[in-house]
């Protein structure tokens, strides 16, 4: 078969707010406005730079049923600069975009095909000759549950095959059950790829045939959708094999994080390692505008003062002006606290309860070199497991003390309540 080469993307969601976030910020607000649309001219962009044969968009193209004009004008154009460059686009509806919404009587180019509400079978060609057939189907309204993934069947003519569909495949996805199928259905279609939808986290459900997977978002559009996000750069070689590349897209990115806070710092050294762990945090985002929550732990004496009312809120403000000034910028959205006043280990420690001897066994290994030695006898099995970063294989006794105080630490958080220091 002739090699060939595609992205897949899916879960647009073109005009989408960002969920669960308000700022009062004139400048962030215009920022979060664009993020969705710049994710698809990034996803478009991608397709004209590596000059793919075509662009598989999975289903929920729009947000809602009643899609913005704006979002369908901007549609039609990244379309139409696809079909002007020779890129074929295949296109299925989903769940938050089904055919019976609202859609503007708008003339797509003619390289673009969007499904309609029955299986169909169009072949992808490229002067002349078919490359694959892609199969797809779109949703007529919003709640499908009928299994669509039963529908297909491959083209047994066709070199390649490939199944555009937005479902939710397995039970384990976590999102709504939309068109529920099973991997066994969908192998069972013969398609030589599955292009999917819906699930917002790239995933691999199985590598070779069929190759099925899910793309995600192409940007992060909720506090629960992290990290980087993007599509997939598909090429299929002169034995049908598919390898794939995610390519990030996200313009504005979600990210969260930790900061655990010494027995004796002040409210200014949180504002600094609040300050210091957003940098870090802008500093692996390349280039990309962060929306950020945090939250503080540890035994802290600083904790009492945490709690006071108002003193989380002016900390916020005080860190918002100071990232603020930064482009790409970065915006603390929330810090929660779930700090707590220190423990007094020496009492602690003399009690004949649970916690003291928990302190009383801790001190004796850290404290002995034949207690660490027996600690180390005891957890060799893990250190030496096939999955254990190789660096557990090689360290010293001060590096297994200071594991062993983290992990007493980490106890006392578990077991000491508030006020019980």
């Amino acid at each position: 078969m002739t090699p060939f080469r595609f992205v897949h993307c899916a879960d647009l969601h073109i005009d989408s707010p960002f969920r669960g976030v308000e700022t009062g910020d004139a400048a962030v607000a215009e920022r979060l406005r664009r993020a969705s649309f710049e994710a698809f001219d990034a996803v478009v962009n991608l397709c004209l730079e590596e000059r793919v044969d075509c662009l598989l968009i999975a289903g929920d193209v729009f947000d809602s049923a009643d899609r913005s004009l704006r979002a369908q004008f901007r549609f039609l154009d990244q379309m139409a600069r696809l079909s002007a460059a020779g890129i074929d686009s295949f296109v299925v509806h989903g769940n938050h975009d089904p055919l019976d919404g609202w859609i503007a009587e708008l003339s797509y180019p003619e390289r673009v095909t969007i499904f309609g509400p029955e299986v169909q079978a169009v072949p992808l060609q490229r002067r002349g000759e078919t490359l694959a057939v892609v199969h797809g189907v779109s949703y007529p309204t919003r709640n499908v549950q009928e299994n669509l993934a039963l529908r297909y069947r491959a083209d047994p003519g066709a070199s390649f095959n490939i199944g555009l569909l937005h479902c939710n495949a397995g039970a384990d996805t976590g999102h709504e059950s939309y068109a529920p199928c099973t991997l066994q259905d969908l192998s069972a279609a013969g398609m030589d790829y599955w292009a999917l939808g819906h699930v917002h986290r790239p995933r691999v459900l199985k590598d070779t045939s069929p190759t099925v997977c899910y793309p995600g978002t192409a940007q992060g559009r909720s506090p629960v959708e992290t990290g980087e996000h993007g599509c997939y750069l598909a090429e299929v070689d002169e034995t049908g094999h598919v390898s794939l590349c995610l390519v990030p897209t996200d313009s504005v990115r979600w990210q969260s994080g930790v900061v655990a806070l010494g027995e004796d710092d002040t409210l200014g050294d949180v504002r600094t390692a609040v300050g210091q762990h957003c940098e870090a945090l802008a500093r692996k985002a390349a280039g990309r505008d962060l929306i950020v929550r945090l939250t503080l732990e540890g035994r802290t004496n600083v904790s009492r003062e945490l709690h006071r009312p108002g003193v989380v809120t002016d900390l916020v403000e005080a860190l918002r002006e100071s990232l603020g000034t930064a482009r790409p910028f970065v915006w603390l959205d929330r810090l929660t606290i779930s700090t707590r006043t220190p423990v007094d280990r020496e009492s602690r420690s003399a009690g004949q309860d649970f916690v003291g001897e928990l302190l009383r066994q801790s001190q004796a290994l850290a404290q002995s070199a034949d207690g660490l030695a027996a600690l180390r006898a005891l957890l060799q099995p893990v250190f030496e497991h096939s999955r254990a970063p190789r660096h557990l294989r090689e360290f010293s006794d001060p590096e297994l003390a200071e594991w062993l105080s983290q992990a007493e630490s980490r106890c006392l958080d578990l077991l000491v309540k508030e006020g019980e220091g």
